[in-house]
């Protein structure tokens, strides 16, 4: 008798999960993002000769990949939740995937440093060894997570426990909500988008006036001064990718709601099937980065297939030792939102 208590008391406290198509590729997708990014990373561990700087972003982008493949996947929310410090704290961490929207942050923030550093090292060389050496790139990194921590504080004061037993998003004002809504779409998408996509142009006109001179000079296209402009050439085709990736991926969900909070859609758009489609593009974009990985760079494809093979960490040939000084690969992005949990599979009702 009291197991079967016990059972209801359970249930009473858990919403329905409903296993529609959507929440099935969202597993799917969770499960391709923590094989893909751990790849990346365990790749990096045992590859000496690809720890350079570029590498080193990649790989962070990679945890934040990593963490935030972890959280998409698909789980019941508690229902009924008693009025105390607990239930609150709930509310504000665990229900509003707090911890998932910090590693969204810092993959773009990390995203965008990547397009600088890369921006630094083709277009101002002797910036670069200023800005990028000894322990800066570490300390860049350190602030990304420290600025992605920063910016999701608001969550703390936003969000909060009705006293009818669920979470909601209590907003102070509707011009605080609108002042929230603004900073994030331009802080967390705009703005590193336009970052990105002015680096990586100028990048890209600058190799190119770098290898006409070169040819012009005379030099052939087997001499290490254009092995090396080639090999940054398919790093940052491999960046652009990622970039478009991102941009792609994120664009729908952040255009949707940046209208849904300034009431240009009913508060039901969050539980539309549209709605819920581009939140599903957004989180795809986690495991997106390793595929595109495996396809471009061949010493991030060497090793993922060495691992799948269990072989030996030792690939490629001396002529790759160039190109792997530069040759680079660019984890997930994603950008955060203040958006309800209304927006996954789960049945929560809220008046």
């Amino acid at each position: 008798m009291e197991d079967n208590t016990s059972k209801l008391d359970e249930q009473e406290w858990v919403s329905t999960l409903i296993w529609d198509w959507i929440e099935i590729l969202r597993l799917i997708f969770a499960i391709t993002g923590i094989i893909g990014n751990t790849l990346v990373i365990i790749v990096y561990v045992h590859r000496r000769r690809m720890r350079n700087t570029t590498n080193a972003f990649i790989v962070n982008l990679a945890v934040a990949d990593l963490i935030t493949s972890i959280f998409i996947i698909p789980v019941p929310v508690l229902s009924n939740i008693p009025p105390i410090w607990v239930g609150r704290m709930y509310c504000k961490t665990i229900f509003n995937s707090v911890f998932m929207w910090i590693s969204i942050v810092a993959s773009i923030l990390t995203l965008t440093m990547v397009s600088l550093e890369r921006y630094f090292a083709v277009v101002h060389p002797v910036k670069y060894r200023v800005i990028f050496s000894k322990w800066r790139p570490r300390a860049i990194m350190a602030c990304a997570w420290l600025c992605s921590i920063i910016i999701n504080t608001f969550n703390l004061y936003v969000v909060d426990l009705h006293k009818g037993g669920y979470c909601y998003n209590n907003w102070p004002s509707l011009g605080f909500r609108y002042l929230i809504a603004t900073s994030v779409f331009l802080l967390e998408y705009f703005v590193p988008m336009i970052i990105m996509l002015v680096a990586n142009i100028v990048t890209v006109r600058t190799l190119k006036s770098q290898a006409r001179a070169l040819l012009q000079r005379d030099q052939s296209r087997f001499s290490p001064a254009y092995s090396l402009l080639e090999a940054r050439r398919k790093v940052i085709e491999t960046l652009l990718i990622v970039v478009i990736t991102f941009i792609v991926c994120w664009t729908p969900d952040q255009i949707g709601f940046y209208i849904y909070h300034f009431g240009g859609v009913p508060e039901s758009y969050i539980r539309e099937p549209l709605y819920r489609f581009m939140v599903l593009l957004a989180f795809a974009n986690s495991c997106a980065n390793p595929i595109i990985y495996a396809f471009k760079n061949k010493h991030f494809r060497h090793g993922f297939m060495n691992m799948i093979r269990r072989k030996g960490n030792r690939i490629g040939s001396n002529a790759d030792s160039i190109a792997a000084e530069e040759e680079f690969n660019t984890a997930n992005v994603t950008v955060r939102t203040v958006r309800p949990k209304a927006a996954s599979g789960v049945v929560t009702v809220q008046s």
